[in-house]
């Protein structure tokens, strides 16, 4: 289901059930009702691959040698005390590597730029990807988090929690023949006793911390609720990172038709954005409680900045790594989590002439998905290139492209920063990219030949100029007046 039709039903959900009065033990349910129940709508990734003992062998044994070896190098390393003024949680997606170390690109130039102003800050680091050595000290809490939840699990009564008027949307959803044993009173529940550990788990870190805030990368997890809980208890500030497209397809950050006068208690605090357009939709739904930072994309920014050290040394590198100077085109295609709507892009990789080079990058998420995508493409002219693309920086690839192809991943905004056009191959990815199809840096096409014709007729053009974006002191600003207000 696109996700237009998800935010749709959502909607109406809002409109006809009061969600926003189920709560339990304090907290404010129906956010993580709304993330699963998208879940449970949109087509994703986890319903495709399927090899769970893959995921079980790459997690908890592959997985516990890296992140002993990583906490091996740690102890030689410079330790954190246990204060800090600023914490990040991040999921560990987004990293690129640069001189032999690992960089979060949507957290790190946040924290670079409050460092410069005399902050002490500290990253904690989930996911069972464990990128060593970075550039900022981390911890790695994955495998702490999993550890204390098993023993909870096994030595702690299990909560006996209730959810007044949920009948009232098992039955919209079966009516609308929506209905998913995910969504059932019993595992919602359950999902609800796991935020409740996660607050738990945080809560005990953060009272030994002290941060004047969190930042969090993606709130709209299981333990990214319990982190905002365990912040509104702890009267902490919580400031959630734009990661990627938001907008008004955004579950997690459009269209809230019913907000508590008090806001809900499981939405962050601010919200950091890129752009004004963000901003906007946001504005359009919050409460006053809600703060918005148009922050920009920091890291996204160097990239636009030809003398940058950085940006040349890494272009240079990959420029020779893959021989790219004997080839007339470079094209960069970025897989989109759950694909199933790519038949049309591998068709065009198999019928390219010798003179043009792919870039085939996976989401981080899903790079496991290579071997796949290998199979599908099998033996073609062309040059590409597949594997061990996620470690290099998206940003240095779109710099080397004439042009981007995808069916809808959000790379299309970033690549119209950087001028290079992008073609998407469904609908709902135009609709996605409404902006960018209007400003002509989108083209919409349904056929093999047409996208091989753009491909072939494609120019780089010339880079606007970027978004005023607010100063680091007015997010200080912003987060000083909250933690006052509250403390």
């Amino acid at each position: 289901m696109e996700s237009k039709q998800v935010l749709s039903i959502i909607n109406e959900v809002e409109n006809s059930i009061p969600v926003q009065t189920w709560n339990i033990e304090g907290m404010d349910i129906w956010p993580y009702v709304r993330f699963k129940l998208r879940s449970s709508l949109f087509v994703s990734e986890s319903r495709i691959v399927k090899n769970k003992y893959y995921n079980l062998l790459y997690r908890y044994v592959l997985g516990m040698f890296r992140y002993l070896l990583t906490v091996f190098r740690q102890v030689f390393r410079s330790k954190h005390s246990d204060r800090c003024d600023y914490l990040f949680v991040e999921n560990g997606v987004h990293v690129a590597k640069h001189k032999d170390s690992f960089y979060y690109v949507r957290t790190d130039p946040v924290r670079e730029k409050l460092e410069k102003k005399g902050m002490k800050c500290f990253t904690y680091v989930t996911g069972y990807k464990f990128n060593s050595p970075s550039f900022f000290s981390n911890e790695h809490i994955q495998y702490a988090m999993d550890i204390k939840y098993f023993l909870t699990k096994l030595l702690k009564k299990k909560r006996n929690l209730n959810i007044e008027g949920y009948e009232l949307f098992e039955k919209f959803l079966k009516k609308k023949d929506i209905y998913d044993k995910s969504l059932s009173k019993e595992n919602i529940c359950k999902g609800v006793r796991d935020v409740l550990f996660y607050r738990d788990f945080f809560k005990k870190r953060l009272l030994k911390l002290k941060p004047k805030a969190v930042f969090v990368l993606c709130y709209y997890s299981t333990y990214g609720y319990g982190l905002i809980k365990a912040c509104k208890e702890l009267n902490i500030p919580l400031v959630d990172i734009q990661h990627g497209i938001q907008g008004d397809h955004h579950t997690s950050y459009s269209s809230f038709k019913k907000v508590p006068k008090n806001g809900y208690n499981t939405l962050p605090d601010i919200f950091y954005v890129w752009d004004e357009e963000d901003r906007k939709e946001i504005s359009s739904w919050k409460n006053d409680a809600i703060k918005i930072f148009k922050g920009g994309n920091d890291y996204f920014n160097m990239w636009k900045q030809s003398g940058n050290e950085l940006v040349k040394s890494t272009k240079e590198g990959i420029q020779e790594r893959y021989s790219l100077s004997k080839y007339s085109k470079v094209i960069l295609f970025t897989v989109y989590p759950g694909g199933g709507h790519d038949d049309l892009i591998v068709k065009a990789i198999q019928n390219s002439p010798k003179e043009w080079f792919w870039f085939v990058r996976h989401h981080p998420k899903s790079n496991t998905r290579s071997e796949n995508m290998k199979e599908r493409i099998g033996e073609v002219k062309c040059g590409i290139a597949i594997d061990d693309l996620v470690s290099i920086p998206i940003f240095a690839l779109i710099a080397l492209s004439d042009i981007h192809i995808t069916d809808s991943s959000s790379t299309v905004i970033e690549c119209a920063e950087m001028g290079v056009s992008s073609i998407v191959t469904t609908k709902e990815g135009r609709d996605f990219y409404k902006t960018q199809y209007e400003q002509k840096m989108l083209l919409f096409t349904t056929s093999v030949e047409e996208i091989l014709k753009n491909i072939k007729e494609s120019k780089r053009k010339s880079v606007g100029e970027d978004n005023e974006s607010e100063g680091t002191e007015k997010l200080i600003e912003i987060i000083d007046h909250i933690y006052a207000h509250h403390n």
